[in-house]
């Protein structure tokens, strides 16, 4: 190799590094919010785009999109109350609740609003947020979110699922998953919180929807445990939307299909909305 292509190489390589450290190092953050103590990263610079992770699951999930989104903007990731690095006690768990932890997250590290990716849950709790403070939305992606727990909405055999939990099965996993979690003896309790609320929450209707003008992303898996038309339903009703089926992939497409769900999420998170009018 020529000398100058030699140091051209290795100074491209030096400044991949660099980037790549960027993106997957992150800050630490704990932040008290009510009676939790929440515990979270941030990456890159530039614009918020604030992740939320599912339903028992960490931050860790965001492991494929960190990377590519900390190249653009500034990432922020916790987890939920309970989940994760972060506390919990035996207040009964709600998406209300966890909206509310959302924004004193967002009080703590001074942003006055953002852009938002929820998976699961953190969908869930993105909904919340729309209908009550908009005004935080700058534009949302939803995948996997929905509306209620019912079997129009999410597939009979998730929910008949959730009700035949092996709670102590349960908190043994959960050790497992949550290394370093601040109140273990507490995990079969959280399990129990988190279970019920599965089982009884969210209780929106399509009408909730219409209400909601900020720019949405409404994602789905074709196998996913959210029905695509539920999907489609939610997308039909918000004011601004757009709608994306990402194919061949179950509930976890942000791990099966990366790659095409990251670039999706660019597109929208990167380009002006428009809506488009049908003819």
């Amino acid at each position: 190799m020529k000398p100058h292509l030699f140091f051209t190489f290795l100074i491209l390589f030096t400044l991949f590094q660099g980037k790549a450290q960027n993106a997957t190092n992150g800050k630490e953050f704990n932040i008290v919010s009510d009676d939790v103590t929440l515990y979270g990263k941030e990456y890159g610079k530039g614009e918020p785009v604030i992740l939320l992770h599912g339903a028992m699951v960490d931050i860790d999930d965001w492991e494929n999109q960190i990377p590519a989104l900390a190249t653009r903007y500034r990432v922020i990731v916790f987890d939920s109350r309970g989940h994760g690095k972060s506390s919990f006690t035996d207040k009964p768990m709600s998406y209300q609740l966890m909206s509310d932890d959302l924004l004193n997250v967002m009080r703590e590290l001074k942003i006055d609003s953002a852009s938002f990716i929820g998976f699961g849950d953190g969908g869930n709790i993105l909904i919340e947020l729309a209908i009550n403070h908009p005004e935080k939305i700058k534009k949302m992606i939803l995948i996997g979110a929905n509306l209620k727990p019912t079997p129009d909405a999410v597939y009979p055999y998730f929910l008949q699922k959730v009700k035949d939990w092996d709670l102590d099965k349960m908190t043994l996993l959960l050790k497992s998953r949550f290394i370093g979690n601040p109140n273990p003896e507490l995990l079969n309790t959280f399990a129990r919180r988190m279970q019920f609320m599965l089982l009884n929450e969210p209780k929106w209707e399509l009408k909730d929807m219409s209400q909601i003008a900020v720019p949405t992303l409404v994602m789905a898996s074709d196998y996913g445990l959210v029905t695509v038309r539920h999907s489609f339903d939610i997308f039909e009703n918000l004011q601004n939307a757009n709608l994306c089926v990402i194919p061949g992939s179950k509930h976890y497409s942000i791990k099966e299909k990366p790659a095409l769900v990251n670039t999706v999420i660019m597109d929208f998170l990167n380009q002006r909305f428009e809506k488009i009018a049908r003819y």
